[in-house]
């Protein structure tokens, strides 16, 4: 896939509400802000590769569209606070 339409494709993820709430689901997963530390070395190799996917899902968000991460968060957290509406 060339390059062009991986950056059109993450800025129309980025462009809805509900694109919003997918790449927001993908960053809980891969945890790009949580510690992958474990005792257990195995454990610890699996969760940096979810945090590794994670810091690119963010770096891209980052550096394509900065101005919709901050709206990104607010709909979560008025989702969290009960204030979310149901809309696309």
């Amino acid at each position: 896939m060339d390059r062009d339409a991986e950056i059109a494709d993450l800025k129309w993820l980025m462009s809805s509400k509900r694109g919003r709430r997918v790449m927001w689901r993908l960053l809980e997963l891969s945890g790009p802000f949580r510690l992958s530390f474990t005792t257990n070395a195995m454990q610890m190799a699996f969760n940096e590769g979810n945090r590794n996917l994670g810091n690119q899902l963010f770096s891209e968000v980052m550096t394509l569209c900065p101005e919709l991460y901050p709206v990104m968060v607010k709909e979560q957290q008025d989702e969290r606070d009960g204030n979310g509406k149901q809309s696309n």
